[in-house]
C-alpha cells in the first residue's frame, strides 16, 4: 500500500486517510493540527522517497498541444450502458431475492458505485457467490461487459434476459462462456450480439480482493450521446419554488468525460494521440509518459464547472501532485516561434525521423520547431484517436502525425498555490478526495517526480485563480494493487529492459453535484433510446438477440472450488 499524505490549500485543519486492511501506515493529521507560522500545511511522517530528488531546470515548460478533432470522428469508440447517468439500474441479490441498488454517489465501496466512473471505486468480494442483475433502461445491442478486478480470484459468466426475474429462474440464457479470472486488472466476456435490457453477472469468488466498476458496451457511440440541456446546479435549484424542486434528483456527474466535451488540450511529454484515455471512462486504457522531473497536464472542462471531488487512477515513480483548478490558462501560455529546435526528447522518439526524404528535426532558426511528427500506431487502444487526428490534417502524406509545441511559463506554479495535493511513494495507485466546491474551467495535474519536501512549497504565495481561500476535505480514499503487467502499445521506456518508467495515468474524474429531471445524458439529433427508435441507431428490440448456446441456470450454491488455470505468471 502507498504511503500518502494529503495537503489541501492553502491551510489544512482536518485531513483523513483510509487504507485497505493489513497494508498500511498512511499519516493522519489529526483535527487539532495546525498549519505552522509560514501557512504550509503541517504534514507528517512524509513517506520517504527513493531516488534523487529532481528538479526542473527550465524557465518554461514545453508543452505538446492535442490537436482539436471533430467530435464524430474522436468520439467513434463505444459508450458505457452501464451507469447511473444512461439511465441504468443495479440489483443485489445477497439476501434471496433481488435487492434494488439505491443511486448513490457518497461511498465508494458500495454496490452503487459499480454503475459509476469512479476511478477508485472498490467493491469487496469474499469467499461466495455474486449475482448482479443491471437493468440498462431500455433494450440495446450489446457485445460486451467488462469489470475491473483488484486481487479477487474466480469466475465469471454473464446471462441476459427479456424481463426482470428471479436470478435462479431458468429463463435466464447464457450471454457468455464461463471465464476463469486470476490476475489484476480488466476481465472481458464478450457476449456475441445482443438485443436486451436486462444482462446478469455470476461471480464465482475464491480469494478475498475487490472489483471496480461495470462496463456494457454496445453499438451506441460516444458521440451519440450528450450531456441533456435543464441540468441545474445547487444554486439554481435553490432559486425554484418547492414544487419545482421536488422534479428534480440529484446525481454526483463526471465532467472529465469526452461525452461532457471534456478536452486534454496539453500534456508534457509522451504521445498526445493517447491523451484522451485519461478521459474515455476505460480504466485499462493509459496514457503514458516519459520518466522526467516533472509532468503537467492541462485538461478543459470547457465551461465552468461546480466541482467537490476528483479521483485518479495511476501508476507513478515516488513524487508529488499538485492538483490546480483555475478560471483561464496561465499568462504567457503560447507557442513556440520558428527560432531553436523542438524537444524531441519530450516524446521519447528518435533522435531523427524522416518524412519525405527530408528530416522533422531542424538546426536552430532553419524549420518549423512548433511541429514534430509521430508515427501513428494501428492496432492499438488510441487507433480510434490517432486516426481521427489524422484525418483533419489536410496536407499530410504520410503516417506521420504533426506536433505542436506550446511554452508554459515556470512562474505559474511560483505563484500559484494548488487547491489539491497528494504524495505517493509509488506505484499503482488510486486516490479519492472530496472537498467544499469550488469552481474553475481547467485543471491542471502537475506531477513532481521524488519531490516530497513541503518546506520547497513556501515560494507559493497565493490561491489558485478563482478558488476558495479555504478547502476542508471530507473525505479521503487511497487504495493500492499491484496489477499483472500489461503489454501496451504507446509506451515508451527510459532504459534498455523495454519496462515502462514514469507517470501512466489510466483515467481521471472530476465530480460535481447536478440535478436532473430523467437521465444526465441524453442522445444528440437523430439517435433515440434503445427500441424508441425511429431511425438506423444502436437500439434493440424486445427478444430480437439469438440465444448463444442452450439455457443455463445459474447456480443456486456456490460451486464446488475450482481452481482456475493461470492467467499470467
Amino acid at each position: 500500500m502507498s504511503a500518502l499524505a494529503i495537503m489541501l490549500a492553502p491551510a489544512l485543519s482536518l485531513a483523513q486517510t483510509s487504507a485497505l486492511p493489513d497494508v498500511s501506515t498512511a499519516p493522519v493529521l489529526a483535527a487539532d493540527s495546525t498549519a505552522p507560522a509560514t501557512g504550509m500545511p503541517s504534514v507528517m511522517d512524509l513517506p520517504a522517497m527513493i531516488g534523487p530528488k529532481e528538479e526542473y531546470e527550465e524557465d518554461s515548460y514545453a508543452m505538446i498541444e492535442v490537436e482539436e478533432i471533430d467530435r464524430e470522428e474522436l468520439l467513434d469508440k463505444p459508450m458505457n450502458l452501464a451507469r447511473w447517468i444512461m439511465g441504468a439500474r443495479l440489483y443485489t441479490y445477497e439476501t434471496g431475492h433481488l435487492e434494488p441498488v439505491k443511486e448513490d454517489y457518497s461511498d465508494n465501496t458500495s454496490p452503487a458505485s459499480l454503475l459509476t466512473k469512479d476511478a477508485d471505486a472498490r467493491y469487496p468480494m469474499y469467499l461466495d457467490s455474486y449475482k448482479f442483475v443491471i437493468d440498462l433502461g431500455d433494450y440495446w445491442m450489446i457485445n460486451m461487459f467488462e469489470f475491473m478486478n483488484y486481487g479477487a480470484r474466480g469466475r465469471a459468466q454473464v446471462f441476459y434476459s427479456d424481463v426482470l426475474q428471479d436470478p435462479n429462474s431458468g429463463q435466464w440464457k447464457a450471454a457468455s462462456p464461463i471465464v476463469p479470472f486470476s490476475s489484476d486488472g480488466k476481465v472481458s466476456l464478450y457476449l456475441g450480439a445482443l438485443d436486451t435490457r436486462f444482462v446478469m453477472l455470476v461471480i464465482d469468488n475464491m480469494a478475498h480482493g475487490d472489483i471496480g466498476p461495470f462496463s456494457v458496451y454496445g453499438d451506441l457511440k460516444i458521440s451519440q450521446m450528450r450531456l441533456a440541456g435543464g441540468s441545474l446546479s445547487q444554486k439554481e435549484l435553490d432559486a425554484l419554488p418547492l414544487k419545482e424542486r421536488e422534479k428534480y434528483r440529484p446525481m454526483r456527474y463526471d465532467w472529465a468525460t469526452l461525452h461532457s466535451g471534456c478536452r486534454v488540450s496539453y500534456v508534457s511529454s509522451g504521445d498526445p494521440r493517447y491523451s484522451n484515455a485519461m478521459i474515455d471512462d476505460d480504466m485499462e486504457t493509459i496514457c503514458q509518459f516519459k520518466q522526467e522531473p516533472e509532468t503537467v497536464v492541462i485538461m478543459d472542462l470547457m465551461e465552468e464547472r461546480n466541482i467537490n471531488r476528483m479521483s485518479m487512477l495511476f501508476s507513478s515513480d515516488p513524487g508529488l501532485f499538485e492538483i490546480y483548478f483555475v478560471h483561464k490558462l496561465p499568462e504567457g501560455l503560447k507557442t513556440e516561434s520558428d527560432s531553436g529546435a523542438p524537444p524531441a526528447q519530450i516524446i521519447g522518439e528518435s533522435p531523427e525521423t524522416i518524412i519525405d526524404g527530408e528530416s522533422a528535426y531542424y538546426s536552430p532558426g532553419t524549420g518549423p520547431s512548433p511541429e514534430i511528427y509521430l508515427p501513428s500506431a494501428p492496432g492499438s487502444f488510441g487507433q480510434w484517436l490517432a486516426l481521427a487526428q489524422l484525418g483533419q490534417v489536410s496536407d499530410n502524406t504520410t503516417d506521420e502525425i504533426p506536433i505542436k509545441i506550446t511554452r508554459l511559463p515556470k512562474e505559474f506554479f511560483r505563484d500559484t498555490k494548488p487547491n489539491l495535493t497528494y504524495v505517493s511513494d509509488g506505484g499503482m495507485n488510486s486516490f479519492r478526495i472530496e472537498f467544499q466546491e469550488i469552481t474553475g474551467r481547467w485543471c491542471i495535474i502537475r506531477f513532481r517526480r521524488n519531490f516530497n519536501s513541503p518546506e520547497q512549497g513556501v515560494k507559493i504565495d497565493k490561491p489558485a485563480a478563482g478558488t476558495q481561500s479555504m478547502l476542508m476535505p471530507i473525505k479521503v480514499g487511497p487504495h493500492a494493487y499491484a496489477p499483472a503487467p500489461l503489454s501496451l502499445l504507446g509506451q515508451t521506456s527510459d532504459d534498455d529492459s523495454g519496462i515502462p518508467s514514469g507517470l501512466r495515468i489510466y483515467e481521471v474524474s472530476i465530480f460535481g453535484d447536478i440535478y436532473v429531471i430523467g437521465n444526465a445524458l441524453e442522445p444528440v439529433s437523430g439517435v433515440q433510446f434503445g427500441s424508441n427508435s425511429q431511425t438506423s441507431n444502436p437500439g434493440g428490440v424486445p427478444g430480437g438477440g439469438g440465444t448463444p448456446g442452450g439455457p443455463t441456470v445459474p447456480p443456486v450454491d456456490p460451486p464446488p472450488p475450482y481452481v482456475p488455470d493461470p492467467v499470467s505468471p
